[in-house]
């Protein structure tokens, strides 16, 4: 079967998964196109899969997710059912079924006269939109602005389905959104294809790409990425049906785009990509060096109006020097050129890596002590160059410089994780890592890691007490395993704490429902049972007039 989880969002598809594995799909029964098959959930729901060629083409179940056309997760575990399991001789007498029915309208096509079927096919498209642009994307020897114009409202008909009244797309829609206008420009772009209407549809996925960049909706999923990333396949297609006329054509757009200000960065950043990396002449590669030469020039004189200044010239840097070795440019003039923009941390990385590339290490340390005092002031990037001095330390045996390195990085830069800690301890003897223990509890570098330094250190005391003032009690939650073994009643008590501060504030059904879960927690502590007794009791009177608090209560067990 053809690839079907894109027609999902992520989280449904886990849902569907569990639900196939937990066996919850049963009666699945072969229909003419498809599948049926039955769901347990917290009701047996019906699911009905209509296939074609292998492709889902629809899907219905009769869950209350499912009502406004949303793809449910008990579609989704039915088509974990079928793919996962064989179903191979239901397609074959399918596709058997398919054939015959086939011919058998083809022995009746064959008997219509040519005018009267000519009539009849146009009598269909007039009826049927989607009959009428297939036959005039396919059939027709130009397409026409008008038939552009049409193409283009379609998708924004698209958006419009998923916008509220503001043309707002929720996140909720997002995804379905960009799944849609994905099918409608991949199917489209096959038809124009087809005939050899490449510069078409090369016009309809720029539109799709900036309209859908220019939609008001929230992407935090990375759906416009991903839309993104079709586009720039889509493209790769259409350049390989091109002529030569045609190609040239489509390099001129996108070379004119580069500097064209009104194309926001998202769209000019796959052009950009794509006028790199697909366009691969000699001819054009060097016209590539000019045009780059020439955005350089003009970003660095007109610097003091733009804040990303740096960024629009290192990716040009970063794209000329990778021509250039394309061209196979000798490398001490790649190497000249690296160096005449030195100021730019790409261009250091770059002859880094080069340097390591051709087993000069030491160079590359060289480099990489020099940026990291040129680049001090940017902490992110200074880090990295610190992270790989370490790195090479450590490859080369460099045991003094390896641990000076260590505790600077360790003591200077932010901590997300103890990786880099660990690391110093297992160069260090019992003496000095006491030393650097009590300051790595004092560092503000070291913050964020230091409670699960404290656990991994075993320092379970000092943990309590630091966890203990935390006002959010998220923190005790997630060291209580190791302190509850240690300190039990301490532990408990700030949890009785917690509760009985939290249900004076409280006022809705998910709040007491936290409570309980907390309640639940403190009846596994020495005299739980007791404690959360007389805790609820006294919730019961204080708070009788909170009918939903009573109720979880009860339901709970208290």
């Amino acid at each position: 079967m053809i690839e079907w989880k894109h027609l999902f969002r992520s989280h449904i598809l886990e849902r569907g998964w569990d639900y196939y594995q937990s066996g919850c799909v049963r009666n699945v029964k072969p229909i003419g196109r498809g599948f049926t098959a039955i769901v347990d959930g917290s009701h047996e729901y019906d699911v009905s899969i209509i296939l074609e060629d292998g492709h889902v083409i629809d899907m219905f179940c009769d869950c209350p997710y499912a009502e406004d056309g949303s793809h449910c997760k008990h579609m989704a575990a039915v088509l974990y059912r079928i793919s996962e399991e064989d179903f191979e001789e239901y397609i074959q007498l399918y596709k058997k079924n398919q054939e015959n029915e086939k011919q058998e309208l083809e022995e009746i096509i064959s008997k219509i006269p040519q005018k009267e079927l000519a009539e009849l096919l146009l009598q269909l498209a007039i009826k049927d939109s989607s009959l009428k642009s297939d036959i005039i994307l396919k059939y027709a020897g130009t397409i026409s602005e008008k038939r552009m114009k049409e193409l283009e409202a379609q998708m924004d008909d698209i958006a419009a389905e998923y916008s509220d009244c503001y043309g707002y797309i929720d996140w909720e829609d997002v995804y379905d959104y960009i799944c849609e206008l994905e099918s409608f420009i991949y199917d489209t772009v096959q038809k124009l294809l087809e005939n050899k209407h490449c510069l078409e549809a090369f016009e309809l996925v720029n539109k799709a790409l900036s309209d859908a960049d220019e939609q008001d909706m929230d992407d935090a999923n990375g759906e416009l990425m991903q839309l993104g990333s079709t586009c720039y396949d889509l493209w790769k297609q259409i350049l390989e049906e091109c002529n030569e006329e045609q190609k040239r054509q489509i390099y001129e757009v996108m070379k004119c785009a580069r500097m064209d200000r009104q194309i926001s960065a998202f769209v000019l950043d796959y052009m950009n990509d794509f006028l790199i990396y697909e366009f691969r002449d000699a001819s054009v590669l060097k016209e590539k060096l000019e045009i780059l030469d020439q955005e350089i020039e003009l970003a660095l004189k007109n610097k003091e109006y733009q804040w990303n200044i740096e960024y629009y010239v290192e990716s040009s840097l970063v794209q000329r020097v990778h021509i250039m070795e394309e061209m196979n440019f000798p490398e001490n003039e790649i190497r000249e050129y690296r160096r005449k923009y030195w100021k730019f941390p790409a261009m250091r990385i770059m002859e880094i890596d080069a340097c390591l590339k051709q087993g000069k290490v030491q160079e590359a340390i060289e480099i990489l002590k020099e940026s990291k005092e040129l680049d001090k002031e940017s902490f992110r990037t200074a880090a990295g160059y610190s992270a790989r001095l370490i790195e090479l330390y450590n490859r080369g045996g460099q045991k003094e410089e390896y641990k000076q390195e260590l505790m600077f990085y360790i003591f200077t830069y932010r901590q997300n994780n103890l990786d880099y800690v660990m690391k110093l301890k297992n160069v260090t003897d019992h003496e000095e890592w006491k030393v650097y223990s009590e300051r790595i509890l004092k560092e503000k570098s070291c913050e964020q890691i230091r409670y699960d330094f404290m656990e991994k250190e075993k320092m379970y005391e000092t943990l309590l007490k630091m966890v203990l003032k935390e006002s959010y009690i998220g923190i005790l939650d997630r060291y209580e395993k190791v302190l509850k073994k240690e300190f039990p009643i301490q532990v408990r008590d700030k949890y009785i704490s917690y509760v009985n501060q939290y249900a004076e504030h409280a006022s809705d059904r998910n709040a007491y429902r936290n409570l309980m879960v907390y309640l639940k927690k403190i009846k596994n502590y020495p005299d739980g049972g007791n404690v959360t007794n007389k805790i609820s009791a006294e919730w019961r009177e204080k708070y009788r007039r909170r009918r939903a608090m009573m109720e979880e209560l009860k339901m709970a067990g208290f």
